[in-house]
């Protein structure tokens, strides 16, 4: 794990972007319609979290994560190169 960010305050979009800022990075924020409105997606500051990890690690995760069986979803791809 890169980087570990509580959405709780702010919500996914503060979220995202701080991650970004820290990264020197952009990013591709992707959201899945059937979760509702991308305004409430963005901005509810409900429990949850956004975790940074390798491409080559995604799978390994991901298996963790359906083991646990929480909520999880792919919301934002790194943009290539480095933002000065």
């Amino acid at each position: 794990m890169l980087a570990y960010h509580d959405r709780s305050d702010g919500g996914l979009f503060a979220t995202v972007t701080e991650m970004a800022f820290a990264g020197h990075c952009g990013v591709d924020i992707v959201l899945d319609a059937k979760r509702g409105p991308a305004l409430a997606q963005l901005f509810s500051e409900e429990l949850g979290a956004v975790i940074q990890v390798r491409e080559a690690d995604e799978p390994r995760v991901r298996q963790h994560i359906r083991e646990a069986q929480p909520y999880s979803a792919r919301v934002a791809h790194r943009q290539a190169g480095r933002i000065a």
